[in-house]
């Protein structure tokens, strides 16, 4: 299928917005599948609440990630612990098990907005440290895996479990 140039504003975006753990988070699908076959772009706007985020700490074995905060105060969790972030700042992440990442909100007061820019070749391998498991992005499938019999891969990633560690 032929994609063809797209251009709308970000006020055109539906968004989708989620509650989990009485943090609010709201995601808005920019470019997709439907627009592009090797990107996604998405803006999100994490609610007020230190911790609060749209995704686990994790990383990838092919897809690259880049991230501009737009507005707002956040960390980022890596390997090496929590490093600040602030408006205006693009953090690269590449694919491999150095460039873990988690962005997190690191006010209760105010909203941490931020775009990310994601790959999304396929297949893809995401890890996710914390739960010694995670995903194949396969072409039609997601399929969840376990390096440890005994974690319950049901929950990778628990999604009442999206609150920043570390």
């Amino acid at each position: 299928m032929n994609k063809f140039m797209t251009f709308k504003t970000i006020d055109q975006v539906e968004g989708k917005v989620t509650n989990v753990n009485g943090m609010k988070q709201e995601k808005k699908m920019v470019v997709f599948g439907e627009t592009a076959d090797q990107n996604n772009v998405n803006f999100f706007k994490l609610g007020p609440g230190i911790g609060n985020t749209a995704n686990v700490y994790h990383y990838h074995a092919i897809s690259e990630e880049v991230f501009y905060i737009i507005s707002g105060n956040g960390y980022m969790r890596t390997p090496e612990g929590n490093r600040d972030v602030v408006a205006g700042e693009i953090i690269v992440c590449p694919a491999h098990a150095e460039s873990a990442h988690q962005l997190c909100n690191n006010s209760d007061t105010e909203e941490l907005i931020y775009m990310n820019v994601a790959m999304s070749i396929k297949p893809d391998i995401m890890f996710i440290p914390d739960e010694n498991g995670g995903f194949v992005f396969a072409k039609d499938e997601i399929i969840t895996w376990s390096r440890n019999d005994k974690v319950d891969t049901s929950n990778i990633p628990a999604a009442n479990n999206l609150v920043c560690k570390g």
